[in-house]
C-alpha cells in the first residue's frame, strides 16, 4: 500500500485469479482496492456451483488468499446495500467479519437503514460509506429521484450525515460543495479518468487531479488501470 496515494482500484474483473494478479501488480502504487458485486457474486457462484468438494476447497483457498492480500491495503467492499433496515444491518454485520475499511450502503435506503448499518460496525471498526447518485446517472435523475443531480446528492448526503455515516460516495462534480459543507466526512469519488481516457458508462466525470482539488479523499479508478497492458505503470501515471 502506498500511504500517499489517493487511488482505490475497482477490481471489477471476471475471474478471481485476475483480481489476485492485479492486486500483486499494483498494490505498491495505490492506496487500496474496491471489491464490488461482480467479484462478490463470483465468490458465491464459484463455491455454490462447484462440482466436487475438492473444487469448492480450491475456490475457498483462492478467496482466502485474495482477502488476505486485500487487507494489506485499504479495503472497500462495495455491495451497494439497499433494503429494509433489518436486512441492511444484518448484511453489514456479515461483511464486517471480512475486516474492510469501508462498506457501501445506498443512502436512498433511508436514514434508519443507514443507522442500522452504522450500528453493526462497532465490533470491527468498518466505516459505512453512503452512496448518493450513481455516476452513470445524469439526465434521468429527475425521472428516478424527482430532482436534479446536484439537489438530490445534497439531500441524500444530509441524510447520511444525520445517520452518522462517516463517508460518502459522490461524483467529483459534486464533491466540492459537499466538502465545503461537511469537511470532516470522507469522500470517495468514482467517475474519474485521465483527460485522454474514454468515459465508458460514467456520465459525471472529472480527472483524478480535479477530483482531489475539489475535496475527494479517495478516487476510484477501474478500467484505466485494470484494462491496461501495464497496470502498475498506469497507476503510477495517474
Amino acid at each position: 500500500m502506498n500511504q500517499k496515494s489517493r487511488i482505490i482500484v475497482a477490481l471489477d474483473v471476471p475471474r478471481l485469479a485476475t483480481a489476485l494478479n492485479l492486486v500483486e501488480q499494483v498494490r505498491a502504487k495505490v492506496r487500496g482496492f474496491k471489491v464490488g458485486l461482480e467479484v462478490l457474486m463470483q465468490m458465491i457462484a464459484d463455491i455454490g456451483s462447484a462440482m466436487s468438494a475438492e473444487v469448492a476447497y480450491s475456490c475457498a483457498d483462492m478467496q482466502r488468499e485474495l482477502w488476505s492480500r486485500l487487507r494489506e491495503s485499504l479495503l472497500m467492499i462495495d455491495p451497494k446495500l439497499n433494503d429494509i433496515p433489518n436486512t441492511v444491518g444484518a448484511a453489514t454485520y456479515q461483511l464486517t467479519r471480512l475486516r474492510p475499511d469501508l462498506i457501501t450502503v445506498h443512502t436512498s435506503a433511508g436514514t434508519q437503514a443507514m443507522r442500522s448499518a452504522v450500528a453493526q460496525t462497532v465490533e470491527f471498526g468498518s466505516k459505512i460509506t453512503g452512496i448518493t447518485v450513481l455516476t452513470s446517472i445524469k439526465d434521468e435523475c429527475g425521472t428516478i429521484f424527482g430532482a436534479p443531480v446536484g439537489r438530490k446528492v445534497s439531500v441524500l448526503s444530509q441524510m447520511a450525515v444525520d445517520a452518522e455515516v462517516p463517508a460518502i460516495v459522490c461524483s467529483p462534480q459534486e464533491v466540492e460543495g459537499l466538502h465545503n459543507q461537511w469537511p470532516e466526512v470522507i469522500y470517495v469519488t468514482p467517475g474519474v479518468c485521465s483527460a485522454d481516457t474514454e468515459h465508458h458508462d460514467q456520465a459525471r466525470v472529472l480527472t483524478p487531479a480535479e477530483a482531489i482539488r475539489n475535496g475527494a479523499t479517495y478516487v476510484v479508478v477501474g478500467r484505466e488501470i485494470t484494462k491496461s497492458d501495464d497496470p502498475a505503470g498506469a497507476a503510477e501515471r495517474i
